[in-house]
């Protein structure tokens, strides 16, 4: 909701004549205010309750993703430089906690482990333009899951493959951009 509204109020700033851009922009600071009030909550609930009470390694990272997912929110959201970088850094230390779970407790073609990995992948590469970090985090994980994936059983081998094509398709688009433009 708020991308959006932000969106209209671009595009109404963009008019010859903004006559609805002071309307928009009210909506706008409201659906902020509104959402980090809900992403906040999130985070409490994630690290207060759940996280901690959870007893297997697929909802200790599931319930760091849901946290990580509440941070960038209020990242893109954030008032001014300084709060942008705190955001991001709760952003990267959840990843770096998620991806120590995710790597040393569930084996390697497992969908949660796959799942956080692009995450990860996609968040380093595109937000914090670490093209490196990115494609290394995307290339260790599909080879890892390359090197089992046809020991699983058929449903579990189809999940592992599904993601791993995103990863695969990621990792082939940012070698092309990164071919382009070698300062990423």
């Amino acid at each position: 909701m708020w991308r959006i509204t932000k969106t209209i109020l671009t595009q109404e700033l963009d008019k010859p004549k903004p006559n609805k851009a002071h309307l928009v922009e009210a909506q706008l600071y409201r659906v902020q205010g509104e959402c980090r009030h809900v992403a906040q909550r999130h985070v409490q609930l994630m690290e207060a309750v759940l996280f901690p009470n959870a007893t297997t390694p697929e909802d200790r990272v599931w319930y760091q993703r849901m946290a990580i997912d509440a941070h960038q929110c209020l990242a893109e959201q954030a008032d001014g430089d300084q709060q942008k970088l705190e955001r991001g850094r709760n952003v990267e230390s959840g990843y770096e906690a998620c991806l120590r779970i995710a790597l040393e407790e569930l084996h390697a073609a497992h969908p949660v482990r796959l799942g956080i990995l692009l995450n990860a992948s996609v968040w380093f590469y595109e937000t914090k333009r670490d093209a490196q970090r990115g494609m290394q985090i995307a290339k260790e994980a599909f080879d890892a899951c390359m090197q089992v994936v046809d020991g699983l059983d058929e449903n579990e081998r189809r999940d592992a493959q599904l993601i791993a094509q995103l990863i695969r398709d990621n990792l082939n688009m940012w070698t092309e951009e990164v071919e382009v433009e070698p300062g990423l």
